[in-house]
């Protein structure tokens, strides 16, 4: 029982801590991050006994809420890097599609192009591994010569690589 009382100790110490430091903090956007973070840290305190209880593999003894031994099939690592991965996931699409909109909003401002698409592929480390690119010129593809078609693609090509900071060897472009 000792053990529980610990824990609880703990816990409501960790609460108090964490509204002191609310209290404390000033009112803008870092604050927000601090109170994720002071709730996860919560989170983690309120859910270590029930973590203790799923990794002793439901034994009478469940109340030891020290560190729990994991089992041998549990690898932490691949774990975390899953967890890792699905959270960065959302994230690297937003960024990806943030950045394509702008740089389409970039591209259109050229009075040379009427319209843009573009697409970003990303690999899982969040590095930009190809960009594909549509445009439209302003003047009918079929009415502007080799010369200004080379050009046009140099200018998105150019553009793009130095927006996304990028190898212009990564950048296809389709005009037309």
């Amino acid at each position: 029982m000792s053990e529980l009382q610990q824990w609880l100790r703990m816990a409501v110490g960790i609460i108090l801590m964490t509204a002191i430091f609310d209290l404390l903090l000033p009112a803008n956007d870092n604050k927000k991050l601090a109170k994720l973070v002071m709730g996860l840290v919560i989170m983690m305190v309120l859910l270590e006994p029930i973590l203790a209880v799923v990794y002793s593999g439901w034994r009478a003894d469940w109340f030891s809420l020290g560190n729990p031994a994991l089992p041998p099939s549990v690898n932490l690592a691949d774990a975390s890097s899953r967890i890792h991965s699905a959270g960065m996931q959302p994230v690297m699409q937003l960024v990806t599609e943030n950045a394509a909109h702008q740089l389409e909003a970039l591209l259109i401002s050229s009075p040379a192009i009427a319209d843009a698409r573009l697409t970003i592929t990303m690999s899982e480390d969040g590095s930009i591994t190809a960009v594909e690119v549509r445009v439209i010129p302003t003047n009918a593809a079929e009415q502007l010569s080799q010369k200004d078609l080379q050009e046009l693609e140099l200018l998105v090509k150019d553009l793009v690589s130095r927006y996304l900071q990028i190898a212009q060897a990564n950048i296809y472009v389709e005009i037309g």
